[in-house]
């Protein structure tokens, strides 16, 4: 991943305060979009002072097509996107608010698709790239109260039976794919990086 131009939603959560100290260990330049700046706090206090100058952090709402378009677009070149993304909420189905229902579909899914889109659009013409998105096992195990949660993320994680690691045509660039993708266990152990250290 040395220089290579990296974006990671989500990269001041939970998964990212795990998987960003990782890119940047490897030489990525890292590109962070968010909405919480004590999150940008938290996830600076834990990397060394030398790196933040490797990181670009850009306030902005990720549902939001024009905002996420203008990221793309200001990145130059995107040569991996770890969407990071998530959270969910829980409750009876027949209790459960239409509003939240929209709520987490926008900051699981669509976010998801506009991360996705735009970034696809550049690695098609620069011809590299990877994507990886985030799955959980609530989309193949959905569990008690996390109906609108499981099915956000049976949309949103990639299937490798539909989802060739190769392209099928000679148009293609070899990063017109998603990478397998992954289900985190409970205990939360992560292998994004090693999915793309192939590539």
């Amino acid at each position: 991943m040395k220089d290579k131009q990296v974006l990671i939603p989500g990269g001041t959560g939970g998964l990212g305060i795990g998987v960003v100290p990782l890119a940047l260990a490897r030489g990525a330049q890292v590109t962070i979009p968010y909405r919480t700046q004590t999150h940008v706090d938290r996830l600076k206090s834990i990397l060394p002072a030398a790196d933040f100058a490797k990181i670009r952090f850009v306030d902005l709402d990720l549902t939001q097509e024009p905002a996420v378009e203008q990221l793309v677009n200001d990145m130059g070149r995107v040569d991996v996107l770890l969407h990071l993304v998530g959270g969910f909420s829980m409750g009876k189905t027949h209790e459960y608010s239409y509003q939240h229902w929209k709520q987490d579909f926008d900051l699981n899914l669509h976010s998801t698709f506009l991360t996705c889109k735009h970034s696809l659009r550049k690695m098609l013409a620069y011809g590299y790239g990877r994507i990886v998105t985030i799955g959980s096992r609530g989309a193949v195990e959905p569990a008690a109260q996390m109906a609108s949660y499981g099915a956000q993320r049976q949309q949103s994680s990639p299937s490798p039976r539909r989802s060739p690691t190769k392209p099928r045509a000679p148009t293609s660039p070899p990063m017109s794919c998603f990478p397998a993708y992954l289900i985190l266990p409970v205990t939360g152990k992560l292998w994004v990086l090693k999915m793309l250290e192939t590539g």
